[in-house]
């Protein structure tokens, strides 16, 4: 039934983390059947949204920011919540966690942007890349519901 397997996620979290992978980012970022291969690079922005949150957990400098740490907590709730606590693994949820990803990945931008510790050339093209490849897929994935439907 939906929704049986919430306790024992709570008792297994690494069967809740396997589980949030495989049913709720995959096909969130992988795509399912019948989505074209452009749609699959979406996994680029999935990892982009995890280096940042990476990025801004090692590194001392912004991990020590307090609106930093309140975001990296915030997320880490959010997270055990989605990985033990909702056993449904619905897509629909990860409206609740990617905008604090893609804050997180902002805020490591902007700290590299600031530092220079890469060429701003290259910042810029990384951003501009996502971006474009965010709006693309969406354009995509609605073309291929449009085109199925017909």
């Amino acid at each position: 039934t939906v929704g049986s397997n919430r306790t024992s996620y709570l008792l297994q979290p690494w069967l809740g983390l396997y589980a949030e992978v495989m049913e709720r980012y995959a096909p969130a970022f992988w795509g399912t059947e019948g989505v074209t291969k452009f749609v699959r690079l979406r996994m680029i922005m999935l990892v982009a949204y995890q280096a940042g949150t990476a990025a801004c957990f090692l590194v001392g400098d912004l991990r020590r920011r307090p609106g930093v740490r309140s975001l990296l907590v915030l997320t880490g709730i959010f997270l055990a919540y989605l990985i033990a606590g909702e056993g449904t693994k619905q897509r629909p949820y990860l409206v609740y966690i990617v905008p604090l990803y893609v804050s997180l990945l902002a805020i490591w931008v902007a700290w590299l942007w600031q530092r220079r510790s890469l060429p701003r050339p290259f910042i810029l093209a990384g951003v501009c890349a996502l971006l474009l490849l965010h709006a693309g897929s969406n354009l995509a994935r609605s073309e291929c519901h449009y085109l199925a439907s017909m």
